[in-house]
């Protein structure tokens, strides 16, 4: 391995201070990052052991450094299995009459947390975050150790561990993320606490409407106080709501619904990312309690006459898909700096909406994309193409998928829509569809919900916020490849036409997609070619940068021996001596097939935008990216795509 220690030392420094979650900000914070240790304990010796668990992992076998948060793979190839990890910490001497929390940003897959030798609980699902309440836990003196029991994701290997077999839970097949991958961290408060805040925006009457929920520990009712300020994050000294409202609770879990007129709002778009920061503060008997703060947009897209409306007036929908895998870090960003150039560079090459694909988005990725503008997809860790394999768990996993990744990401201002399924094949999810798009409607009214990308099972349906009702509309995956004819042309030309006005208009092109229905609105969410990244480039780079452990070191090496052999086994050897030039050659033909691709759909006054496959590298869409998995253009098929993409 090459990367430099004080490289490693500068990212750790600047993760800590983006991965802190912001909505969970309480009146005192202690991270648990940094070095642990862990175990990888291949014979799953520490399968139902209980308390026995601190006496078992002294006898696993080697204990190892790892940091946390970061993916096992970084230190462990291609590990699939069971590992424990351990952490010893103090907590500060006033802590011991507080409220405690021990919060996941997230772990992969399944989690078993022990503290101080007991039991503390367990969670599934390795993209969203989950909290444990832990006071009566926790030594107020000396060494608290904490142990968690980590099953990984299996995907590649043929087993069987804790009753769970290869591909039977929720996970992209590219980017794994094995272990404590997201930040960990106590939350202490006083005995009223926010358990959850979300801010709907409604562009009707331009307000903010705060639904609280705080959580009174103690055992008798309470007079509280909410003190709640809003204020633009460009201007933070200027508060546009400053305020002190009365609650009386009872012991347990309290909702109530506060709104709030937000005076010459400044609307957040791709071209003016505008963002408000909320404030809450918990005033018990004077006193500070907890303290929340979240940032939001004053948003809306939607959809009226057929198009796409942001903030009531009309937007052409220009997207690229994105798999987010990183050259280093898996799934999670290199550097802060590495996902601002990916973005940057989308919003560059003209695109003003990123859907990632098929899990959620790690929370520094979605801080750059509120800052920077531009429209996201939420999309849960649900796989597409019979993935992952029906269980009797799957329905309840899905929910669960669903029902986190939006309670994460719902104050989000750059996420205007969820997108629930994609390419849909069986009837135990097709069956899902309409009641998961009515709880995604139960947790978050001001968003679109889309069902099903692809509409492969029915047609797709979108519900338009705060309706229950679906519309019918046309959403579209077509990969015609690198030539486009006249045919594939008049195919894109004839979307929204009925048969009769296909023939009067002279159009002999089949119409791409599933299920289309003549006069609906479409979209083209998923369209492209592809082409091999410099692999001469990368892998100087990946030897000069990278980690030889990670899938993607070793695949870009692997592809690029298998191409030579190709290349010098078919003869065209005499063509391409060069690889580089073999590669660049490949960029020209996927540049020209995107931009014919995209003059087409937009030729189509029926098509109210697109959806390029894909903005980056990752490993089974490795040749589909515009950019490279160290995010540099890969010259004409960034640079036509560009050029398609202009006004």
């Amino acid at each position: 391995m090459k990367i430099k220690p004080l490289s490693i030392l500068l990212f750790f420094l600047l993760f800590l201070a983006f991965s802190t979650p912001h909505h969970a900000a309480a009146k005192e914070l202690l991270s648990l990052d940094g070095k642990w240790e862990i175990v990888f304990d291949h014979d799953n010796m520490s399968q139902g052991v209980g308390k026995n668990l601190p006496s078992v992992y002294e006898t696993l076998g080697k204990k190892r450094i790892i940091t946390v948060p970061s993916a096992w793979e970084l230190i462990e190839q291609d590990y699939e299995g069971v590992a424990v990890y351990k952490h010893t910490f103090e907590i500060p001497s006033n802590w011991n009459k507080k409220i405690v929390r021990l919060h996941f940003g997230a772990v992969n897959y399944r989690s078993e947390v022990w503290l101080n030798d007991e039991a503390v609980g367990f969670h599934e699902g390795g993209f969203t975050p989950f909290e444990f309440r832990v006071d009566k836990l926790l030594k107020g003196t000396g060494k608290n150790t904490l142990l968690i029991r980590v099953l990984g994701p299996i995907v590649l290997q043929d087993k069987e561990i804790d009753g769970i077999r290869k591909m039977e839970t929720p996970q992209w097949r590219a980017g794994l993320t094995g272990g404590i991958w997201q930040s960990v961290n106590l939350i202490a408060t006083d005995r009223v606490y926010v358990d959850d805040i979300f801010i709907e925006p409604k562009l009707s009457d331009n307000s903010a409407n705060f639904h609280v929920t705080l959580d009174h520990t103690g055992i008798k009712k309470e007079k509280i106080e909410l003190e709640v300020s809003i204020s633009e994050v460009a201007n933070p000294s200027g508060k546009v709501v400053q305020t002190r409202l009365p609650w009386n609770l009872h012991p347990g879990i309290n909702r109530k619904d506060f709104s709030f007129t937000i005076q010459n709002p400044k609307y957040w778009s791709p071209d003016a990312p505008n963002l408000y920061k909320a404030d809450v503060k918990v005033i018990v008997n004077n006193q500070e309690s907890d303290h929340w703060s979240d940032r939001f947009g004053m948003r809306e897209l939607t959809i009226r006459n057929k198009d796409f409306y942001l903030n009531g007036k009309p937007i052409y929908i220009k997207a690229t898909f994105f798999e987010a895998l990183y050259p280093n870090m898996v799934a999670f960003p290199d550097s802060i700096e590495m996902a601002r150039r990916e973005i940057k560079l989308a919003k560059d090459a003209g695109f003003n909406m990123i859907r990632p694909w098929r899990r959620p988005s790690a929370p520094i990725w979605l801080d750059l994309a509120d800052e920077m503008g531009v429209l996201v997809v939420g999309s849960p860790t649900l796989e597409c193409m019979t993935l992952p394999l029906s269980t009797a768990y799957l329905p309840k996993r899905v929910e669960s998928e669903i029902r986190e990744s939006v309670l994460r990401d719902r104050n989000r201002a750059c996420i205007v829509q969820w997108e629930l399924f994609n390419e849909l094949h069986r009837p135990v999810l097709k069956q899902m569809m309409r009641p998961m798009a009515m709880l995604a409607r139960e947790l978050d009214p001001s968003r679109l919900i889309l069902d099903e990308s692809g509409g492969w099972a029915y047609g797709a349906s979108l519900y338009l916020p705060c309706e229950y009702e679906p519309i019918k509309f046309n959403d579209i995956h077509n990969y015609p490849g690198p030539f486009i004819n006249n045919e594939q042309y008049d195919g894109y030309l004839s979307v929204g036409m009925t048969k009769k006005e296909k023939d009067a208009a002279g159009l002999k092109g089949n119409t791409p997609g599933r299920n289309v229905i003549p006069g609906l609105m479409s979209f083209i969410s998923e369209l492209g070619y592809g082409s091999l990244p410099n692999l001469v480039a990368n892998n100087k780079q990946f030897e000069k940068e990278g980690n030889p452990l990670t899938p993607a070191y070793r695949y870009h090496r692997r592809l690029a021996e298998g191409q030579k052999r190709i290349i010098k086994e078919s003869g065209f050897e005499k063509i391409f001596p060069d690889l580089e030039d073999f590669c660049l050659q490949q960029q020209e033909i996927h540049g020209a097939a995107n931009k014919r691709m995209i003059e087409g759909v937009r030729a189509n006054p029926d098509i109210d935008g697109y959806c390029i496959h894909a903005l980056s590298a990752g490993d089974w869409i490795l040749g589909a990216g515009l950019i490279d998995l160290w995010r540099n253009p890969k010259t004409y098929a960034y640079e036509a795509t560009k050029a398609a993409n202009q006004p």
